[in-house]
Parts: C-alpha cells; structure tokens; sequence
C-alpha cells in the first residue's frame, strides 16, 4: 500500500467521524511471541530419551539464547524506532501541509515503552495545555486539518529492514 493509499484511507476515516476519539495514539509495538519454547523442548527430551544428550543440552542453551537476546533485540528496535521516527516527524510534519506549526514538542516527546508483558512500544506523548494528547490528531489528521501526517506509519514502515536484521543476528547468536 502506498503513502497516497494510506493518506486518502485516513482522510476518509476522518471524514467518516471514525478518528474522533480524543486520545487516538499512533503507537508502533514490537513483541516476540514464543511458538518455539515448547517444540523445541519437546525435541530436546526426544533427543535426551535416546542418549543424544549433548545434543539436548544444546537446543536448551539456544532457547535460553533467544529468550535474552529477545529482550534486548526489543529494547534495540525501540531506540531505533525512537530516533527514526523523530527524524521522519521532523522532516514530514507542519511545514503548511496540515497547518500543524511545529515546536519540537511532538518529536522530542516520541519514546520508546516497555510494558510489563514484555511489549515494546513507540509513540509520542505530546500534549496540549489542556492535557490532551495531540500526536494522533498530526498522524490522522483531523475535521479542521484534514490532512494526515503519518509519521509512525513511515517509521515503522522504514523499521522493516531493520527488523529482518535484528531477527537474523538474534538467530545468528542462537547458533542458528
């Protein structure tokens, strides 16, 4: 889907009255999800019931491996999403097309979350004198300036290289 795709699907959804919430967050969220603990396990054992137990140990020390490499691999995607990010909403966001006049507040207030799931997510925590946040309102835009400004969208669109890296070294350091 192209930028112009994404741009006229979020104006329509404006226009459509579906952007409407007040606290509309563009988040980007990285999680590694364990389909591999158990089958991995499971062959160990098999491995292990037939005296291969060099063999076992092994593919324990590699889910181990991933387990911690997954945690810091996350923490690494963030911090690249950060920078990324704020770099695109630097360079995308005002400058006449939305009407949105940029301080700097927005990019700066872009961070990377660690949710207690072990979820790592990217957005920016910007918000008025009013305490409303207004990030979602540059990403979609809105009925007054309805021109959208997806600057989450792009960087996680541009993390996706980045992503196939850190999974390969991930592997790579899990002796695969």
């Amino acid at each position: 889907m192209s930028m112009k795709d994404i741009v006229g699907k979020l104006i329509d959804m404006n226009n459509a009255g579906s952007l409407t919430d007040d606290n509309i967050r563009p988040v980007v969220e990285y999680r590694v999800t364990d389909n591999y603990s158990k089958p991995m396990t499971q062959v160990a054992s098999e491995l292990k019931s037939l005296g291969m137990n060099e063999e076992a140990e092994r593919i324990i020390r590699q889910i181990g491996l991933i387990n911690s490499g997954s945690e810091s691999m996350l923490t690494e995607l963030g911090r690249q999403n950060v920078r990324k990010a704020q770099i695109i909403e630097r360079g995308m966001v005002g400058h006449g097309r939305s009407g949105y006049v940029p301080t700097g507040n927005l990019m700066r207030s872009i961070k990377a979350h660690k949710l207690t799931d072990g979820r790592m997510q990217v957005y920016p925590e910007a918000t008025t004198k009013k305490g409303t946040e207004y990030g979602g309102f540059v990403e979609y835009g809105t009925r007054k300036h309805p021109t959208p400004e997806p600057f989450m969208y792009q960087s996680n669109k541009e993390m996706q290289s980045v992503i196939s890296k850190e999974v390969a070294e991930l592997m790579k350091g899990a002796g695969f």
